[in-house]
C-alpha cells in the first residue's frame, strides 16, 4: 500500500534538508587551514622581524581550539587545533597582561618581535598555540629544532604559565611531546626578559618526509590572577652548520699530519 506524503510532511524534510546542508557549511568554516610546509634545506630560521604584526609568515599559523581550557600539561598536550586565529598586533606589555584581550599577540618592543601566547581559563577564549610545517625530504640525519621561550608579562599576582613542544608526521593523527620543562609559577616568577633557549634534536623518524608538523601549546596554572605572557621567538630548524663540519675535518686532519709526523721522527732515530 503506497501512502502520499503531504505537503507538510515534504516542508518539513525539506526545511531539515536545508539546515543539514547549512551546518555542514558552517563545520567547513571551523576546519583549520594548514600552512604549507617549509622546505628545511640548508636550515629555516624565524625571529619576527621589528615590528608587532597581525597575520602570520609562509609556514606557520595560530590555530585554536574553542571552548577548552589548558590547565594542565595533559590538557594541552592533548588539545586539537580547529580554526586559525589571527595574532593582535601590539606595542604594549601592558596591554597583553591585562587580560582584556586573548591573544594571540604579534608583540613588539624595542624593535624586536615576537609571538606571544597569554594561556588563561575562560573557555570562550580556548586554548591557542603556534604551528609551523616543514618539509624533511633529503636529510638523513640530524637535524634540531631551536627556540627562545621569554618572559614577556610575569608577576606573583598572575596565573602561572607553561608551553609544551610537540611533533607530529603530516596534519593527522596523534601528536608526540619534544618538551615539556617550560613553566613560569606565580610563586616564583622568573624577572620580566627572561630568556630560556632551547635546543632538541628531532627524533629519526622525522627525517626525509614531506611534512612534519611543529607547534607549542599555551597552558595556565589554575590559581586566581591575571594572565601571564610568554614570547616564542628564534626559531630555527637546521642540519649541523657547515663550520661544524670544516673544524671537523680540520681537526682530523690535524691529527693526521701529527700522527705522521711522530712517524717520520721515529724512523729517522738511528736503530739503538
Amino acid at each position: 500500500m503506497q501512502r502520499t506524503l503531504s505537503r507538510h510532511t515534504i516542508q518539513a524534510i525539506t526545511l531539515h534538508g536545508v539546515i543539514l546542508v547549512l551546518a555542514g557549511i558552517s563545520n567547513l568554516h571551523a576546519i583549520i587551514t594548514y600552512p604549507t610546509a617549509l622546505t628545511v634545506g640548508d636550515g629555516i630560521s624565524q625571529d619576527w622581524g621589528s615590528s608587532s604584526f597581525s597575520s602570520m609568515p609562509s609556514g606557520y599559523i595560530a590555530g585554536k581550539q574553542p571552548t577548552f581550557t589548558s590547565s594542565n600539561i595533559a590538557a594541552a598536550a592533548s588539545a586539537v587545533l580547529s580554526t586559525n586565529i589571527d595574532p593582535i598586533a601590539s606595542t604594549s606589555a601592558g596591554s597583553i597582561g591585562n587580560g582584556s584581550q586573548p591573544g594571540p599577540f604579534g608583540y613588539a618592543t624595542g624593535g624586536d618581535a615576537q609571538f606571544v601566547l597569554t594561556p588563561r581559563n575562560a573557555s570562550s577564549n580556548g586554548t591557542h598555540a603556534l604551528l609551523m610545517a616543514i618539509d624533511t625530504t633529503g636529510i638523513i640525519d640530524d637535524l634540531r629544532l631551536s627556540y627562545d621561550l621569554e618572559a614577556i608579562v610575569a608577576d606573583s599576582s598572575r596565573r602561572g604559565a607553561g608551553i609544551v613542544t610537540q611533533y607530529r608526521i603530516g596534519q593527522t593523527g596523534g601528536w608526540t611531546t619534544l618538551n615539556d620543562s617550560y613553566f613560569i609559577s606565580k610563586s616564583a616568577p622568573p624577572p620580566v626578559g627572561t630568556v630560556e633557549h632551547f635546543s632538541i634534536a628531532l627524533p629519526a623518524e622525522v627525517l626525509n618526509q614531506s611534512e612534519v608538523q611543529l607547534r607549542w601549546v599555551g597552558y595556565y596554572e589554575p590559581v586566581t590572577g591575571l594572565y601571564t605572557a610568554i614570547g616564542i621567538d628564534n626559531i630555527s630548524v637546521a642540519v649541523p652548520e657547515p663550520a661544524t663540519y670544516a673544524l671537523l675535518l680540520a681537526g682530523i686532519a690535524t691529527i693526521t699530519v701529527v700522527f705522521r709526523k711522530s712517524r717520520k721522527v721515529a724512523s729517522s732515530k738511528p736503530p739503538a
